[in-house]
């Protein structure tokens, strides 16, 4: 299935209240667009994005998740090929766990 960039931003400004967001299969989007939906969907707990075509612009997609983001419990990006930013990853899996 093809999925835009611009798609996953609008699904992230209209349905920032995602819980869970997950593609399988799909192709057409880049790291942009994990970038919009770290940014605006403030109560993920799951982001499953394995499997897919993404253009991958580097790994600091990572970095636009809240630092108070306290809900994220599931993060699967496979199989993207660009370094990833520890020090962001490394937030995520902190304030998971002070929470």
């Amino acid at each position: 299935m093809a999925v835009s960039d611009e798609s996953l931003e609008f699904l992230a400004l209209n349905f920032d209240d995602f819980k869970a967001f997950s593609m399988l299969s799909c192709e057409g989007f880049s790291t942009l667009g994990l970038e919009a939906i770290a940014t605006h969907c403030k109560n993920l707990k799951e982001l499953d994005i394995q499997e897919n075509g993404i253009d991958d612009l580097g790994g600091d997609w990572l970095s636009y998740f809240p630092e108070n983001l306290t809900s994220l419990e599931v993060l699967n990006f496979l199989p993207l090929t660009s370094e990833v930013s520890f020090d962001a990853l490394e937030m995520q899996i902190v304030t998971s766990f002070e929470s």
